[in-house]
């Protein structure tokens, strides 16, 4: 019960809809109901699971005990008053009853076996795995129940709500401008919320960043030096920061997992980051260019390129060829000391991170590169849509506004693409979504129904950024669009 009643207050207290203390008021009537339904779903499993602790004779669990199939016991069990009702509370329509009733059906024979010289030990263990099947599956239901409730007169496709974390609900202003992100059960510490503070907190500082970073190269202490350039890596590239070498399961550059020819079972090797780069992974095309090649997360072939565009990228270029002519080992550590000391993420790497820009981490770099990332791969791309536009129009008004949506919903698919490659994604989208892009850019798109601001503005001060979508709005600024 403890974690339930810290969940809905935590919901409580964010008051999801700030618009009137009547909202309020309403929403926290609301959650205090919906908190009084999940005691009484708990109730009704406990209560059930009693009532068959004490009626051990009875033909309907006996029934249950002695059929011979799955499927006979399956029917059996409803048979016993109340089961179905503990079921159907406990899948919430969101999974299939038999995934529960598997489960009651070993509590029965566990508790009551056929040999009465047996006993069962596993009653307790398979409430408690119902009881926390209902847990969630309630709280999912409340989670998607929020959710719509946020996009409800938002006008957004069914599409779009996809591109959006599933967890995610909003705080709104009376004209719908999203004040704030609210995630239904999120981490407290890096909710969406938390994550998009972090980026636009880069955005406003990264001069300051830059500044320190090539400052610290030029450091005469050598463990400074070095984690400045993993750090400057991290900001140019998005690579990750990577902790440790890991072990993963080996894949060839399509992606397919490569397997031994003669047990068939997936060969393994280690994975890789910006603070355990070996030499081998660096390859220098001419005087101006650095092409990193290395494994990473998930077993995913990791590509990143510096060229000596930006002072900080020319900084980079010019140590790390240094570290890589002084390597005596192609399997050494890139970032070692003359003493041989390697300048991994613990502890040399995290502590100059938390000493330069304190609640940041290192990671949030590569959330920064995935907003800019997803920004300009939309800026382009509208700009192609609106090029394009005139000759839409003959088709007529409806199938334009049917086509300007199948082509926003495209854009967007494209550009979480593009994220993902950027930032070395083999996973589906959903870790791209759920993880590292800025839900700000998306909802600024769509009600805006353009990329004029700078994505520095949309980020740091929330330009444009209100949850509507009207179709009509992409037509008049596609009318107006001078190319």
């Amino acid at each position: 019960m403890n974690v339930f009643s810290k969940i809905y207050t935590q919901v409580l207290r964010e008051e999801l809809y700030k618009v009137t203390n009547q909202a309020v008021k309403q929403k926290k009537t609301d959650l205090k109901s919906l908190e009084s339904t999940l005691k009484q779903h708990i109730s009704t499993i406990r209560s059930t699971m009693l009532s068959m602790i004490e009626s051990e004779n009875t033909p309907e669990v006996q029934a249950v005990k002695t059929n011979k199939t799955g499927v006979a016991k399956h029917k059996a069990l409803y048979d016993i008053p109340r089961v179905k009702e503990i079921v159907d509370l406990i899948t919430q329509d969101r999974q299939q009853p038999q995934s529960v009733t598997k489960y009651i059906i070993e509590y029965i024979l566990q508790r009551y076996p056929i040999d009465p010289n047996k006993k069962g030990n596993r009653g307790v263990s398979i409430e408690s795995y119902l009881i926390g099947k209902a847990e969630n599956n309630f709280r999912e239901s409340v989670k998607t129940t929020s959710a719509d409730a946020s996009f409800e007169g938002s006008g957004y496709a069914e599409d779009f709500k996809k591109f959006f974390p599933p967890t995610v609900t909003f705080e709104l202003s009376p004209t719908r401008a999203v004040n704030r992100f609210i995630e239904v059960y999120g981490n407290l510490e890096m909710t969406i919320q938390e994550k998009c503070n972090r980026t636009a907190y880069i955005i406003k500082n990264q001069d300051d960043i830059v500044n320190t970073i090539m400052s610290d190269i030029g450091s005469n202490d050598e463990i400074k030096k070095l984690c400045a350039l993993e750090a400057g890596l991290m900001f140019s590239t998005g690579i990750r920061p990577g902790i440790k070498v890991g072990i993963v399961k080996m894949k060839d550059l399509n992606g397919e997992v490569v397997r031994d020819p003669d047990t068939n079972k997936p060969k393994e090797t280690n994975s890789y980051g910006a603070t355990t780069l070996l030499p081998e992974h660096l390859n220098f095309v001419g005087d101006n260019v650095l092409k990193l090649h290395f494994v990473g997360k998930m077993g995913s072939h990791n590509y990143a390129t510096i060229t000596d565009n930006t002072p900080l990228n020319k900084l980079l270029l010019r140590d790390m060829k240094i570290l890589y002519a002084r390597a005596s080992d192609p399997s050494s550590f890139l970032f070692t000391t003359r003493d041989g000391i390697h300048v991994a993420y613990n502890p040399y790497f995290s502590k100059y991170f938390e000493q330069n820009w304190g609640e940041l981490k290192p990671t949030d770099f590569r959330k920064q590169i995935a907003a800019k990332t997803l920004y300009e791969n939309l800026q382009i791309n509208v700009k192609k849509m609106y090029d394009t536009y005139q000759q839409m129009k003959v088709n007529g008004v409806a199938e334009i506004k049917n086509d300007l949506v199948n082509k926003i919903t495209e854009m967007l698919n494209n550009a979480v693409a593009e994220v993902r490659t950027k930032l070395n994604h083999e996973e589906d989208s959903s870790t791209a979504i759920d993880d590292y892009i800025n839900p700000k850019l998306i909802i600024h798109f769509l009600n805006t129904a353009n990329l004029d601001a700078t994505y520095e503005n949309i980020l740091i001060n929330n330009v444009g950024v209100e949850l509507t979508f009207d179709v009509n709005a992409f037509i008049k600024y596609a009318d107006q669009y001078k190319g």
